[in-house]
């Protein structure tokens, strides 16, 4: 059986083993996006932006990836607050699915997953790279492989949502029914990061509204 790590992810390994394609109709994308403009800051919420912000601006290009982690990406995460009744944010957790040709596997950055030590069923991946090119893979491919495979464990029955991240640019993702669509690019060193806070604000509500609907269906 072949194995297939979420780094190795390639466009065609999308399409021909995973049977993914890209959908142009970007609908849960808009939606989500018109979602997010319902979202105020308060003064606490713009501060705390904005000092990151000047953090990421000023350090970016001496950080690591973990280091871009820990002093920007996880502070901005911490304050939307994705551990709630439903579901836990992870990180550096495996998620992976088997069929009977491959393993799929390999670790998630983040990963938000019902589940209070260990992620049962994922809601939302996130992969981050520090450079704009990496050697070791596309980001996009890999996000988007670690949807497919939540998806599989979920049995396709809710949107998946992601996002890749490429040192100061970020693209929102949603894989449903084979189908993922892509955003256009953020900079989180622009006045974008203020609208990529809103959005993870959007997704919150959206993965709440979505796990309610979940346990509905269990208990029925």
């Amino acid at each position: 059986m072949e194995t297939i790590n979420y780094s190795k992810v390639t466009l065609e390994i999308l399409k021909y083993k995973f049977g993914l394609r890209k959908n142009n109709n970007n609908e849960l994308i808009n939606q989500w996006f018109e979602k997010s403009k319902e979202y105020t800051l308060d003064d606490f919420e713009n501060r705390f932006i904005e000092k990151y912000q000047k953090l990421l601006i000023s350090k970016v290009e001496l950080w690591n990836e973990f280091e871009l982690s820990e002093h920007f990406l996880g502070p901005i995460m911490t304050l939307v607050d994705f551990n709630t009744e439903y579901f836990s944010m992870f990180a550096e957790r495996t998620i992976e699915v088997q069929t009977e040709k491959f393993l799929l596997t390999g670790k998630a950055d983040i990963l938000v997953a019902s589940g209070e030590t260990e992620p049962i069923s994922p809601y939302f991946c996130l992969q981050e790279y520090k450079r704009q090119t990496d050697p070791n893979g596309n980001p996009q491919f890999q996000v988007i492989g670690e949807m497919y495979a939540a998806s599989q464990k979920n049995n396709n029955s809710f949107p998946i949502y992601g996002i890749s991240i490429l040192g100061k640019t970020w693209q929102f993702v949603v894989l449903q029914n084979y189908k993922y669509s892509l955003s256009y690019s953020f900079t989180a060193d622009s006045i974008q990061l203020f609208e990529i806070y809103k959005i993870l604000k959007a997704l919150k509500d959206i993965l709440i509204e979505n796990a309610i609907k979940e346990c509905g269906k269990t208990i029925n």
